[in-house]
């Protein structure tokens, strides 16, 4: 994790799916932005596979509740592939109250999370 003035910035990936461990992951990401205080952060998704819807939606409904519901969370993702699956994802999200936005490439990212929350 990469704590820089105004967010923190992460980049999660792999080459082998396991729910439990990508929940962790976000959960420990969440913690850490409390401890510094950060209310925004940049992911970037560099995980080598295509998430599925299901998966997609267990994760965006689990972010309340590992702490995300005062973060913002911009989200980079590499390959226009997964951009269906992610903007579900941030829908999902988004309608249980956390601030996602997804996008395809980093300036973007860091553009919306400097702007203010709706």
């Amino acid at each position: 994790m990469e704590q820089l003035p105004d967010y923190v910035r992460v980049s999660l990936g792999g080459n082998q799916f396991d729910l439990d461990e990508v929940i962790a992951s976000l959960a420990a990401i969440a913690k850490h932005c409390h401890q510094v205080g950060a209310d925004k952060v940049l992911i970037e998704d560099r995980f080598e596979f295509d998430w599925g819807m299901h998966d997609m939606e267990k994760i965006a409904a689990k972010l309340p509740q590992i702490g995300f519901s005062d973060i913002k969370i911009a989200i980079y993702i590499e390959t226009g592939n997964k951009q269906f699956v992610s903007h579900f994802g941030e829908t999902v999200a988004n309608a249980r109250g956390i601030d996602v936005g997804i996008h395809l490439d980093i300036e973007s990212a860091v553009t919306w999370l400097g702007e203010e929350s709706s």
